[in-house]
């Protein structure tokens, strides 16, 4: 069986050659008296994933890159930024048998708890880093806001961490196709986002290079969200953004590669809808929680589901629902099979809320 591992969207060159999964015991034991030991069960802890990776110091006819050889720094330093924003991030391992089928992938929001880097003078320059990560699971704190008619309080929950990603630069690639290729659009507005929020990486790489920035290279790694700015919609109101539309002067400009920004865009969501359709065709979303990965239309009914306690997840709380299964509870939530009180994806209010 073929395994590709994928940490914060990097892949890693050389497949671990084991994978560790623990669950955590959080049971706890006691002694009574007169009465002996007892044990007092309790649902398992976060999950701990570890594996040790190679990363080889030139080509090897066994390493695999996305899109060449790529040095042991270049991965150290993505680890070193893992480890200092405190933001979580996506661990995603696919397998896939000798026949070309895939089977089954490990899709976890993880923490990167501690590494450790080895360098052995029998494996010349070559790199090994021992890594450990641990689930993370999203939280919002909550607090009880009194009402102006004194009589009523309202929960007011803080805004759930970000999920944090980086994405390598491939040859060829430029902010806008950054853009195009993980939001779907490429304004101007979206690439000022994305230079903003690397702008010191870009700069100092631009500066050593003797040319303007905001050009980038392969071999960079570029951020596509940052606390400190927020989201997108959140920096255009931050700076006092307009809408995320490209202006009348914009669509004459002529990119790096010749193009029109229409004829540009035109070409890219072209090649984004047959790439969507080659994901759809090996992998499928998997909704645990109620937040902003699930569609909209959608969080009502699981909400109201949910607080009926008709809904319910596994022993972490995880609601395993995928897309059919979200369009089955709407073709219910509208047929009434939930009562008159459940809400559907065309009420405009959303349920909870």
């Amino acid at each position: 069986m073929a395994y590709s591992f994928f940490v914060a969207g990097t892949k890693l060159p050389v497949p671990p050659s084991s994978f560790t999964t623990k669950i955590v015991n959080k049971n706890e034991t006691y002694e009574l008296v007169d009465d002996g030991e007892i044990n007092i069960i309790k649902k398992a802890g976060l999950k701990e994933f570890s594996f040790e990776v190679e990363l080889p110091c030139t080509e090897r006819p066994y390493a695999n890159y996305e899109d060449g050889f790529l040095p042991p720094l270049h991965y150290l330093e993505l680890f070193a930024y893992l480890k200092s924003e405190l933001l979580p991030f996506q661990l995603d391992i696919y397998r896939e048998l000798p026949s070309g089928e895939d089977t089954y992938y490990t899709n976890e929001t993880v923490t990167l708890e501690d590494y450790t880097v080895t360098e052995e003078a029998t494996n010349g320059q070559d790199v090994k880093v021992e890594l450990n990560f641990k689930k993370y699971r999203q939280y919002s704190t909550a607090t009880v806001m009194q009402d102006e008619d004194g009589l009523h309080y309202t929960i007011v929950r803080g805004t759930d961490k970000r999920i944090n990603r980086v994405v390598d630069v491939k040859d060829g690639d430029t902010l806008a196709t950054i853009a195009m290729r993980e939001f779907g659009r490429a304004d101007q507005n979206l690439i000022d986002y994305l230079y903003a929020i690397n702008k010191e990486n870009i700069d100092a790489e631009c500066a050593k290079r003797g040319v303007s920035p905001p050009q980038i290279f392969p071999g960079m790694s570029i951020r596509l969200t940052d606390d400190s700015f927020g989201n997108i919609d959140e920096y255009n109101a931050n700076n006092n953004v307009g809408d995320n539309k490209l202006q009348v002067e914009d669509v004459n400009k002529i990119t790096e590669e010749g193009l029109t920004v229409t004829q540009y865009e035109s070409i890219m969501q072209t090649v984004m809808g047959h790439q969507n359709r080659l994901n759809a065709m090996s992998s499928y979303m998997i909704y645990n929680y109620v937040d902003k990965n699930m569609p909209k239309e959608f969080r009502p009914i699981v909400r109201f589901l949910n607080y009926k306690g008709w809904l319910k997840g596994d022993d972490s709380g995880e609601l395993g629902l995928t897309d059919d299964m979200l369009r089955i509870l709407a073709a219910l939530a509208r047929s009434g099979a939930f009562g008159n009180d459940c809400p559907t994806p065309e009420d405009e209010k959303d349920w909870g809320d």
